[in-house]
């Protein structure tokens, strides 16, 4: 139950982060000009003359509210709602991801929570349910057994003892990120764990070299449309894990999770690249086996990222 503020409070603060990414020009104003709300007859933010309901010039909304009520509105809709793009976002991104990442790059934004706002709600909502539910790597309290050998450490973790023998390696950075998990392995995965999530934004410059790798001689797209499809991709792979993650937890027989863990991620690969790239089946398919080549290696250069980051 002490992990629920927490979790909430990650939650919070992932959504208020998109929030920041992903503004809001599209609320309704109030109608009300009393009672705790403004009247004026000019922006408040530039001072430009109002004619309608929002500003003309900063895009503002007009005639502004000072109630708490108000204020608490404001708190649920920026958390919870991030505009209700949200919910026109979700559906095309998990049905239709080729048509959601051609549309915004082409423009058609209005409709659309941007893809890194997404990212940023995704991967914050992620491990906010991931400490609701329990479900998480050791922690410190787990502890390391440290012994006075110094050949190895047994360290406690889920699935049992873990042998962790010395190694040395002539690089003075690389055998020190080996001592530190050597002496502390259950401090390690606690900092492994949390810096997962802080650093999950390295995936997406990790992804693009490979991205425009197999679009290097389409000279049509450009860095722009790759940073849109990776990043949309990453929230739906964040999302989607976390689904299967609750659904294991609640009772859900490996059986069928394990496939769909498996077959859902390469199908929505195809499905974006086809329908962003606008290609043809061939082309999609070749592109979807080299791409999961690449999330392998993007995933294991993130694993020592994150390694590195941990022994510092």
């Amino acid at each position: 139950m002490s992990d629920i503020p927490e979790a909430l409070g990650t939650a919070v603060e992932g959504a208020a982060m998109a929030r920041a990414v992903e503004p809001a020009h599209g609320e309704k104003a109030g109608a009300p000009l009393d009672h705790g709300h403004f009247a004026e007859s000019a922006c408040l933010n530039c001072g430009a003359p109002l004619a309608g309901h929002y500003c003309s010039e900063c895009g503002q909304a007009a005639h502004l509210h000072r109630t708490f009520g108000a204020f608490l509105h404001d708190v649920a809709h920026g958390v919870l709602h991030l505009d209700g793009k949200v919910w026109r976002t979700l559906p095309r991104l998990a049905l239709n991801p080729g048509r959601l990442t051609r549309d915004y790059i082409d423009g058609h934004r209005a409709r659309y929570v941007s893809p890194m706002a997404l990212f940023l709600f995704s991967v914050f909502l992620m491990f906010a349910v991931f400490q609701i539910a329990g479900i998480s790597l050791q922690t410190p309290e787990a502890g390391a057994v440290v012994l006075d050998n110094e050949r190895e450490v047994l360290a406690a973790s889920e699935g049992g003892n873990v042998k962790l023998t010395a190694v040395r390696t002539g690089s003075a950075f690389v055998d020190h990120a080996i001592e530190k998990w050597r002496s502390n392995p259950g401090l390690m995965i606690y900092k492994l764990q949390s810096n997962s999530y802080k650093f999950s934004w390295l995936l997406i410059p990790l992804s693009l070299p490979f991205v425009w790798l197999i679009f290097a001689w389409k000279r049509r797209f450009g860095l722009y449309d790759h940073a849109v499809f990776v990043t949309y991709s990453i929230a739906f792979m964040t999302l989607l894990f976390m689904v299967l993650a609750i659904a294991r937890t609640l009772g859900a027989p490996a059986g069928l999770v394990v496939p769909l863990m498996l077959f859902v991620p390469v199908a929505h690969i195809f499905a974006q690249v086809k329908g962003a790239y606008e290609l043809r089946v061939f082309s999609a398919l070749w592109r979807t086996f080299a791409l999961l080549v690449f999330i392998t290696i993007v995933a294991l250069m993130f694993g020592l990222s994150l390694v590195a980051l941990g022994a510092m």
